[in-house]
């Protein structure tokens, strides 16, 4: 398994163990896990989902369930090196990017109140108690 999910593999696990039976999950499980965290995808974006996760089979498990987080992370289909050059386009003279700026692009382009309440809570894995992002942990964690 990818060493980048690693940070946010625990609270993720977390998740899945409230909904799971036996280390495995249900297509009902997992609508009302989103339904619990107030994710309320339409019915086509639901049945994407549960494609991705059971791949035809009446369980998930929790590497299965990992999926979700990667595919939300990539929806929008953008390589690790467009991510790397948008990165290094709001990071200061050493390269670095404070959370700041994303959070002011993330407010400034992301309509749904509750994409921009995921995307924040993401990106809050990889930053750390300064606020600096560190950029290969999230790209590790998202494309891998």
């Amino acid at each position: 398994m990818n060493q980048g999910l690693v940070g946010n593999r625990a609270h993720y696990r977390d998740i899945f163990n409230l909904f799971a039976v036996q280390g495995k999950i249900t297509r009902d499980k997992l609508e009302e896990m989103f339904q619990r965290v107030r994710l309320n995808p339409s019915p086509e974006e639901m049945e994407k989902y549960i494609q991705l996760v059971f791949e035809n089979r009446n369980y998930a498990t929790f590497d299965d369930f990992l999926k979700l987080f990667k595919m939300r992370c990539v929806s929008h289909e953008y390589t690790s090196e467009e991510i790397f050059k948008g990165f290094l386009l709001l990071s200061d003279n050493e390269r670095r990017l404070h959370i700041s700026k994303i959070e002011e692009l993330i407010k400034e382009q992301v309509k749904d109140y509750r994409e921009r309440q995921f995307l924040m809570e993401h990106m809050s894995h990889f930053t750390d108690e300064n606020g600096w992002v560190n950029y290969q942990e999230f790209v590790n964690s998202s494309f891998y």
